[in-house]
């Protein structure tokens, strides 16, 4: 079958939007999840849903797969082996997944011996840069491989990095992303209360780091979306700390020190100890808070700084 019909497994909070993105780029789009609701999403806009994985790949030569643990991706992985052969037409898979290199070799092992090329393709950027197409992505897998992808990479993401021909070098790059990102949550959060118990406002010490050399995700989106407006419990520290134990098992691999992750990684399972589930990332703010015995809030009632 022609690229044009895409096979898309785990229509999740990033796979979703990113199949309905291929759809608007013109892809044919045949999906599956065990969950209905998404399924039903993809089919409201013309999306095709295989009652399984085995189904997904009987309709596309490429299929793409964004799933929540690598328990999950090792899985799938084979069953598109399983369903190799017979006719089928699939030849490529890419998946976005964040897994660790190990469990990328181990998908890799299950693939090529049955003619199907890996592409380690892990992204960021979030559901909102889903729909919209600006993702980001770190692409590992042979030249050739990634040359037949590129215009299904690109309807997603506006950034698409080369990592080398091995698959599992993508993901060293995705997991130091998603150190340095989570890392930097956890001390922001330290500043932020630590200004407010002293007595600084929020939202104005905020505008300040956004100005100056502290500005990250953090100040910038995270801390004016969730923090000051407590909208807490949209997300999942379960894939929060599933990244970071991937990454302390690459700094183990490697022979690299990971004192600041290692702390990062205590408080996030303190957090999920501790607090009133639902918890998230900016639900860690609330041991900060805890400590000083003062909320992080917005208490001038200034407009919260821009997230842009």
């Amino acid at each position: 079958m022609s690229m044009r019909t895409i096979g898309f497994v785990g229509l999740g909070a990033m796979g979703l939007p990113m199949a309905q993105r291929l759809m608007r780029c013109g892809f044919a789009v045949v999906g599956f999840d065990p969950l209905a609701a998404p399924c039903e999403a993809l089919r409201a806009v013309g999306g095709r849903i295989a009652r399984s994985v085995s189904g997904v790949a009987d309709a596309a030569s490429c299929v793409l797969a964004c799933l929540p643990s690598a328990e999950h991706s090792v899985s799938v992985a084979q069953s598109i082996a399983d369903s190799a052969g017979a006719g089928r037409s699939l030849d490529l898979y890419i998946e976005c997944s964040t897994i660790g290199q190990v469990a990328m070799h181990r998908v890799h092992a299950m693939l090529a011996p049955v003619g199907i090329a890996l592409l380690d393709a892990p992204i960021s950027g979030g559901p909102e840069g889903a729909a919209a197409g600006t993702l980001a992505t770190v692409v590992s897998g042979s030249r050739d491989a990634q040359g037949r992808a590129r215009e299904v990479l690109a309807a997603y993401a506006s950034t698409i990095v080369d990592a080398g021909e091995m698959p599992g070098l993508a993901q060293v790059y995705k997991l130091i992303n998603q150190a340095l990102t989570f890392g930097a949550f956890v001390l922001t959060a330290e500043g932020i209360a630590a200004g407010v118990k002293a007595g600084a406002d929020a939202g104005a010490l905020l505008e300040f780091l956004n100005a100056s050399t502290a500005r990250n995700w953090s100040t910038s989106t995270r801390f004016p979306q969730s923090v000051l407006p407590r909208t807490f419990g949209r997300g999942n520290l379960a894939i929060v700390r599933k990244d970071m134990d991937a990454y302390l098992a690459l700094c183990r691999e490697a022979g690299a020190l990971s004192p600041m992750s290692d702390t990062a990684v205590t408080l996030f399972a303190l957090a999920d100890s501790l607090l009133q589930p639902p918890v998230d990332l900016p639900s860690v703010v609330r041991l900060f808070e805890a400590a000083t015995g003062t909320p992080i809030s917005n208490p001038s009632g200034a407009p919260a700084p821009s997230s842009s």
